[in-house]
């Protein structure tokens, strides 16, 4: 036996964000007259595939503002990249002509399913989880849905594409470094983490309050939910883009959660010290606001990274005709199991099978179950599986397998 060593970049199939595209394997040019093959022959299936789903959510903003020039990224979100969807900012009502809003609308997208394998008796998908987008890329569930004698059970794993909320801290934190000088003053630590940086603060500032954002005003301590709260702008005038927003979550000094602003009011002026206003939603926390004081710093969570967009992962699915168990797997580890109520023996629908979305689906609904991202490799084998050889490529005895692509091949 022979083997191949490759190197380099890997190769996959790319679902770029906002395509319309999918791979049909045809029912009709399967020979159903032998009792062989993926329609006849699948009963007990391990179904594996190695993806790198992009994100739909795109980095939105959900702020009052209904003027383009106050939004963050002037309201388009990150346009230079085919993983990250462009966002429109949710109060700009006069860009729903745009081509992201048309492709797939902000509202959709926390709702969107997208589908890995789907045929009419079997669909493997990844549904969004998030309801917002500001600062907050998709999270992704894993979907796993059976129909046996017209009875559809679906079992989901929790999110396991998730995104991350902290980042690792720069140089200029130790003694003595000279890294943007007080560059590291803009940041909220806790250990080698940033969990957070302040609010209101210009990029690169300088001047004797350089990173000095907005400070509490404990004048005006909240007494019940949404009641406004004073805060004083330190330095030169915050930009809107890096100053207060709707839905933006506000910590203290300790990194403890005060709340997330509801509304903004007040003006932004160019004064050395500015008062302005926002009303702090407190219905999901309990936070003790006599532990803060006046002219405390305010702080927010810093960019959120989906690190999934850059890695591959391993997921999979799998049937026991004889016990009914399902069960969804996440880099081998199984994240959810449940059990068909039908005892008949499962078979695909004597229809096409779509990779990369429901095509059965009539344009433009279609685009509801488009994966955007990176299939690396998927293949079905005969009999349940729990245990898997790898989890960066596929491997399975060739007597077994029912359906093998391998976009991965070579290097570029």
């Amino acid at each position: 036996m022979s083997y191949s060593v490759y190197g380099g970049t890997r190769n996959s199939l790319v679902f770029p964000v906002m395509c319309d595209a999918h791979i049909l394997v045809e029912y009709a040019k399967h020979q159903n007259y032998q009792d062989i093959g993926l329609w006849n022959d699948m009963k007990s299936f391990t179904m594996q595939a190695i993806i790198t789903p992009y994100d739909v959510n795109g980095f939105g903003d959900n702020t009052a503002t209904t003027a383009l020039e106050d939004t963050v990224n002037a309201g388009n979100g990150n346009v230079f990249s085919r993983k990250t969807m462009p966002a429109t900012a949710d109060s700009v009502s006069s860009l729903t002509s745009r081509i992201d809003q048309k492709y797939l609308p902000t509202a959709n997208r926390y709702t969107h399913e997208m589908y890995l394998f789907h045929n009419e008796n079997m669909t493997v998908s990844l549904a969004n989880k998030t309801t917002f987008n500001q600062n907050n890329p998709a999270e992704y569930s894993i979907k796993f849905r059976l129909r046996i004698n017209s009875v559809d059970v679906t079992i989901e794993s929790p999110a396991v594409f998730t995104s991350r909320d902290y980042h690792y801290n720069d140089l200029s934190e130790i003694a003595g470094a000279t890294v943007y000088n007080t560059w590291y003053r803009r940041f909220l630590y806790k250990k080698n983490r940033i969990i957070g940086e302040t609010v209101g603060v210009e990029p690169y500032s300088t001047g004797s309050l350089a990173y000095q954002g907005y400070v509490f005003d404990s004048n005006t301590t909240p007494a019940s939910n949404n009641s406004f709260v004073t805060v004083q702008a330190l330095g030169s005038k915050p930009d809107v883009a890096d100053g207060l927003h709707v839905g933006m979550t506000i910590l203290d000094a300790q990194g403890n959660t005060m709340g997330t602003v509801a509304a903004v009011s007040g003006t932004y002026l160019s004064t050395t010290l500015t008062t302005t206003k926002f009303a702090l939603d407190l219905t999901d926390t309990d936070y003790d606001f006599s532990t803060i004081t006046s002219g405390d710093l305010l702080f927010q969570p810093p960019k959120r990274e989906a690190l999934y967009i850059q890695n591959s992962n391993h997921i999979a699915v799998a049937f026991d005709n004889s016990t009914k168990k399902m069960s969804i797997f996440y880099n081998g580890v199984e994240v959810a199991s449940g059990k068909h109520t039908e005892s008949a023996d499962f078979a695909l629908g004597d229809n096409d099978i779509y990779i990369g979305k429901d095509a059965s689906v009539a344009y433009p609904n279609d685009r509801h179950t488009q994966f955007m991202g990176e299939i690396h490799e998927i293949a079905i084998v005969r009999d349940y599986a729990k245990n898997f050889a790898s989890f960066y490529t596929i491997l399975v005895p060739y007597k077994d397998l029912l359906l093998y692509y391998d976009f991965g091949e070579g290097a570029e």
